[in-house]
């Protein structure tokens, strides 16, 4: 996972933060793979980010899903997955991903539970 030891052997009651962020990443890989079908997917290995392309960090890549929903809204979110994953990731591949939109990861969470709850 590109953590160090001390990291990813960080624990809670239940589970490691490795452990988590494993979980997580798999999850969302499968929303991708679920909603491929009729969304859009992608992954990339850079990122516009304020008008520049910026290569993902080594050992990582960027993918993102379109939420469709309400009216025809559209959200992008966005998770950067270790390139260990990017065979389980269903996107069309990119040379450089959308614009970053510079959404936090509040923003993302609030936009998630807005769309499980329309």
């Amino acid at each position: 996972m590109n953590m160090t030891p001390e990291i990813e052997s960080l624990s809670e009651p239940w589970h490691t933060h490795g452990q988590l962020y494993r979980h997580r990443a798999l999850l969302f890989c499968a929303l991708a793979k679920a909603l491929m079908p009729v969304g859009y997917t992608w992954k990339s290995k850079a990122r516009l980010i304020n008008g520049k392309v910026e290569q993902a960090p080594a050992g990582w890549f960027a993918a993102g899903i379109e939420l469709r929903w309400r009216e025809g809204e559209r959200t992008m979110i966005t998770f950067p997955l270790p390139l260990d994953y990017w065979d389980l990731f269903d996107g069309i591949t990119r040379e450089v991903g959308p614009p970053d939109q510079g959404y936090t990861i509040f923003d993302e969470m609030e936009t998630l539970e807005r769309w499980l709850k329309a």
